[in-house]
Order: structure tokens, then sequence, then C-alpha cells
């Protein structure tokens, strides 16, 4: 195994699959437990930079895990989440969201949302497009 560092839109930006793995938990977040404190650091982040960039520090956001799927030729590079399942997917609902916003808001902001959001056009299916993969129950 090899840790290594990767920020959110790292893990994003090129054309991959995340699958959540049937033995991972339901996604068990909630609007008052996690989704509210979460908006109140997203907020507070923003208004710090927009204050002053210069002394924004990063935030770690916690582990995820990734292992490699083999795939075969032209499939998509595919990843099982180990750990991290609930991140993961919370931010790619976040994106998502912000890109319907943005959408309306600064055309450029949206194509690049929708790059992090979605994989290219090109593949084979479809629904090869979503980048996390979540279980049935989800």
């Amino acid at each position: 195994m090899k840790p290594d560092k990767s920020s959110v839109f790292e893990l994003f930006q090129l054309p991959r699959r995340y699958v959540i793995p049937l033995y991972q938990r339901r996604y068990v977040w909630t609007k008052d437990r996690q989704w509210a404190p979460l908006w109140q650091d997203i907020t507070r982040r923003a208004e710090e930079e927009l204050a002053d960039p210069r002394t924004v520090r990063p935030h770690f956001l916690g582990a995820v895990v990734l292992a490699r799927v083999p795939t075969f030729g032209r499939e998509l590079q595919t990843y099982d989440v180990i750990d991290g399942q609930q991140r993961l997917t919370t931010f790619q609902l976040f994106r998502a969201a912000f890109r319907e916003v943005a959408v309306e808001l600064n055309l450029d902001v949206h194509k690049e949302l929708t790059r992090v959001t979605a994989n290219d056009a090109y593949l084979r299916e479809s629904y090869h497009a979503y980048k996390v993969w979540p279980t049935l129950f989800d």
C-alpha cells in the first residue's frame, strides 16, 4: 500500500469511477448532525478566503482508502472505496449541487465543476459518467 496525499479536487480531476462496495455501511449523513456543521465550515472558510486569501491554511478532510480494481483495455479506471465513502459521497453531492447553481452564475465555473463531477462523454456507456457509484441501498 502506498499512502498518498491528494486534495478532493485531485481525486476527481481524472476520469475514474469510485465504487462503494456492498459491505460498506449505508450513507448516513443527516441535515442536523453532519450537513449543517459541514455547511458552517464551508461558509467560515469562504468568508476567511474572501477577507484575506493569504491567511487561509489547507483543511484536512480525513482519509480516503482506495483499492484499485483490475480493468482491461479502455475500461474506466475503477477503485473500491475501502474507507471514506461518507466523505467522498458527500463532496460529490456538494459539488454537483454547486455545479447546478453555477450554471446560472458563471459558465466557466460550471464547466470546471462538470469536469470534476462527471466522467467524459466519450465513454462507451452513459452510466459511466458517474464518478461515485453508491450501493443499491443508497
